[in-house]
């Protein structure tokens, strides 16, 4: 059996069209999809608008990057030629395609106008494997991730901040492996794209911690992390953080 899952075309909070636009909205998505797939053993058809998938290389690009980190048999990714369509709309185009059973979700702290609750699938998380590219890098013996930019300007955290930070975990004995700007800055074995996401992922995997702002690297956490080794520090609240603080992640509120 395979079940169908619409990602909302409109956004829960204002009502403009939801078009996945940054990396850590289309990891959360595949994270929600994969989470529901496993709770639930079935494979699911994630579907897109036209918005959502992209009309460049780049985004497409990245869909087609992050699938690949999620286990084979579990996802599949259908775009559709519509877009900033009403939900309504959506479901009635959806259904006119073949797809009689498809869904829409919510969140627990918006209105519930779609038919199930999807946060209930990331009380926990997946912590997915890896795979080994150790032949690429060499990785300190003891080390965390770190990134603190992010295309919101409003999240990222300024740099004397960054600076304290650092110091209380290199106090600790470790070391600090940095994600800035797509691209993790270290020592290459053999070479390979900075801005790899299988390499990153690889990298996080196996950190102590993942620290840094609330930013796409944050989210990438999520599939290979459990919530008490996610460490978030921000200057302001969000619906993503307050999830993680009640699911075990330690939130520091910058001011």
């Amino acid at each position: 059996m395979v079940k169908n899952i619409a990602v909302n075309c409109r956004s829960r909070g204002n009502g403009q069209p939801y078009t996945v636009a940054g990396l850590g909205d289309r990891i959360h998505t595949l994270l929600l999809m994969y989470q529901y797939s496993m709770h639930h053993n079935i494979e699911v058809n994630v579907h897109l608008s036209s918005r959502q998938w992209g009309d460049n290389d780049k985004k497409n690009n990245s869909w087609k990057e992050l699938l690949e980190l999620i286990p084979k048999g579990y996802i599949n990714l259908i775009n559709h030629p519509v877009g900033d369509l009403l939900e309504n709309e959506w479901i009635i185009y959806l259904r006119k395609q073949g797809y009689a059973d498809v869904e829409t979700y919510y969140y627990f702290n918006k209105v519930p106008v779609a038919t199930f609750e999807i946060t209930q699938y990331i009380k926990t998380l997946p912590e997915i494997d890896v795979e080994d590219l150790s032949e690429y890098m060499n990785l300190p013996d003891k080390y965390v991730t770190e990134q603190w930019d992010s295309q919101d300007q409003s999240r990222s955290i300024n740099p004397s901040q960054v600076a304290s930070v650092r110091k209380i975990y290199e106090d600790m004995g470790y070391k600090i492996v940095t994600i800035n700007g797509g691209e993790l800055h270290i020592e290459q074995k053999k070479p390979f794209p900075s801005n790899s996401i299988k390499h990153i992922a690889y990298c996080m995997k196996h950190a102590e911690y993942h620290i840094g702002a609330n930013s796409g690297f944050f989210h990438l956490a999520h599939l290979y992390k459990p919530y008490e080794k996610i460490r978030v520090y921000t200057n302001r609240p969000h619906d993503h953080v307050t999830r993680a603080q009640q699911n075990g992640s330690k939130v520091n509120y910058l001011l």
